[in-house]
Protein backbone atom coordinates (compact mmCIF):
# COMPACT_ATOMS: atom_id res chain seq x y z
CA UNK A 1 0.00 0.00 0.00
CA UNK A 2 2.90 2.38 0.87
CA UNK A 3 3.38 2.54 -3.47
CA UNK A 4 0.06 4.08 -3.78
CA UNK A 5 0.19 6.17 -1.19
CA UNK A 6 3.34 7.73 -2.61
CA UNK A 7 1.19 7.73 -5.61
CA UNK A 8 -1.30 10.38 -3.89
CA UNK A 9 1.41 12.19 -2.41
CA UNK A 10 3.32 12.82 -5.87
CA UNK A 11 -0.68 13.87 -7.36
CA UNK A 12 -0.93 16.21 -4.54
CA UNK A 13 2.35 17.85 -5.06
CA UNK A 14 1.33 18.94 -8.45
CA UNK A 15 -1.31 21.01 -7.81
CA UNK A 16 0.43 22.37 -4.85
CA UNK A 17 3.14 23.00 -7.46
CA UNK A 18 0.55 24.83 -9.77
CA UNK A 19 -1.18 26.81 -7.10
CA UNK A 20 2.60 28.07 -6.59
CA UNK A 21 3.74 29.10 -10.15
CA UNK A 22 0.59 30.78 -10.50
CA UNK A 23 -0.09 32.63 -7.34
CA UNK A 24 3.29 33.55 -6.83
CA UNK A 25 4.03 35.47 -9.80
CA UNK A 26 0.55 37.84 -10.06
CA UNK A 27 0.92 38.45 -6.41
CA UNK A 28 3.83 40.77 -7.58
CA UNK A 29 1.81 42.48 -9.71
CA UNK A 30 -1.30 42.56 -7.45
CA UNK A 31 0.37 43.04 -3.77
CA UNK A 32 -3.73 43.04 -2.37
CA UNK A 33 -4.11 39.15 -3.86
CA UNK A 34 -2.32 37.86 -0.89
CA UNK A 35 -5.52 38.41 1.52
CA UNK A 36 -8.13 37.07 -1.13
CA UNK A 37 -5.98 33.63 -1.67
CA UNK A 38 -6.24 33.42 1.58
CA UNK A 39 -9.49 33.42 1.56
CA UNK A 40 -9.57 31.27 -1.07
CA UNK A 41 -7.71 28.70 0.60
CA UNK A 42 -9.62 28.33 3.58
CA UNK A 43 -13.00 27.84 1.69
CA UNK A 44 -10.83 25.48 -0.97
CA UNK A 45 -10.30 23.41 2.58
CA UNK A 46 -14.28 23.24 3.83
CA UNK A 47 -15.15 22.39 0.19
CA UNK A 48 -12.87 19.76 0.12
CA UNK A 49 -14.14 16.30 1.79
CA UNK A 50 -11.59 15.86 4.70
CA UNK A 51 -13.47 15.60 8.13
CA UNK A 52 -16.64 14.82 6.50
CA UNK A 53 -17.57 11.85 3.99
CA UNK A 54 -18.57 13.00 0.05
CA UNK A 55 -21.68 12.14 0.83
CA UNK A 56 -22.93 13.58 3.31
CA UNK A 57 -23.33 17.10 1.04
CA UNK A 58 -26.70 18.22 -0.19
CA UNK A 59 -27.38 17.12 -3.84
CA UNK A 60 -27.43 20.42 -4.85
CA UNK A 61 -24.16 21.26 -3.97
CA UNK A 62 -22.14 17.96 -4.87
CA UNK A 63 -20.98 20.14 -7.92
CA UNK A 64 -18.15 21.83 -5.81
CA UNK A 65 -17.01 18.18 -4.56
CA UNK A 66 -17.26 16.43 -8.35
CA UNK A 67 -14.79 19.48 -10.17
CA UNK A 68 -12.47 19.74 -6.58
CA UNK A 69 -9.23 17.99 -7.53
CA UNK A 70 -8.56 17.48 -3.95
CA UNK A 71 -11.41 15.62 -3.66
CA UNK A 72 -10.34 12.45 -5.03
CA UNK A 73 -6.45 12.70 -3.87
CA UNK A 74 -8.36 12.88 -0.19
CA UNK A 75 -11.03 10.12 -1.26
CA UNK A 76 -7.80 7.85 -2.50
CA UNK A 77 -6.35 8.88 1.36
CA UNK A 78 -9.27 7.69 2.74
CA UNK A 79 -9.86 4.58 0.35
CA UNK A 80 -5.69 3.30 1.36
CA UNK A 81 -6.18 4.02 5.17
CA UNK A 82 -9.26 3.93 6.22
CA UNK A 83 -11.05 1.19 4.17
CA UNK A 84 -7.96 -0.52 3.45
CA UNK A 85 -8.87 -0.74 -0.72
CA UNK A 86 -7.37 0.37 -3.68
CA UNK A 87 -8.29 4.23 -4.93
CA UNK A 88 -10.65 4.94 -7.91
CA UNK A 89 -7.49 5.00 -10.07
CA UNK A 90 -9.92 6.53 -13.40
CA UNK A 91 -10.60 9.93 -11.22
CA UNK A 92 -6.86 10.21 -10.07
CA UNK A 93 -5.86 9.21 -13.74
CA UNK A 94 -7.70 11.91 -15.00
CA UNK A 95 -6.41 14.45 -12.04
CA UNK A 96 -2.83 13.46 -12.78
CA UNK A 97 -2.82 14.49 -16.37
CA UNK A 98 -5.14 17.55 -16.00
CA UNK A 99 -2.27 18.36 -13.03
CA UNK A 100 0.54 17.79 -15.17
CA UNK A 101 -1.03 19.90 -17.89
CA UNK A 102 -2.17 22.93 -15.61
CA UNK A 103 1.76 22.05 -14.24
CA UNK A 104 2.95 23.24 -17.46
CA UNK A 105 0.68 26.09 -17.98
CA UNK A 106 1.38 27.39 -14.91
CA UNK A 107 5.55 27.51 -15.22
CA UNK A 108 4.69 28.99 -18.17
CA UNK A 109 2.67 31.80 -16.84
CA UNK A 110 5.83 31.85 -14.21
CA UNK A 111 8.25 32.24 -16.74
CA UNK A 112 6.78 34.68 -18.95
CA UNK A 113 5.77 36.75 -16.18
CA UNK A 114 9.19 36.26 -14.44
CA UNK A 115 10.91 38.98 -16.63
CA UNK A 116 9.60 41.82 -14.70
CA UNK A 117 9.64 40.31 -11.23
CA UNK A 118 12.73 42.95 -10.39
CA UNK A 119 10.88 46.10 -11.84
CA UNK A 120 7.98 45.30 -10.08
CA UNK A 121 9.68 44.69 -6.68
Amino acid sequence: RIHLFCFLHIGSLYIFIIISFIVSSVTVYFRDLQHFIGIALQLLFYATPIVYAPGQIPESFQWIIKYNPMTYIINGYRNIFYYKQSPDFMALGIVFVISIALCFIGYFIFHKLQKKFAEEM
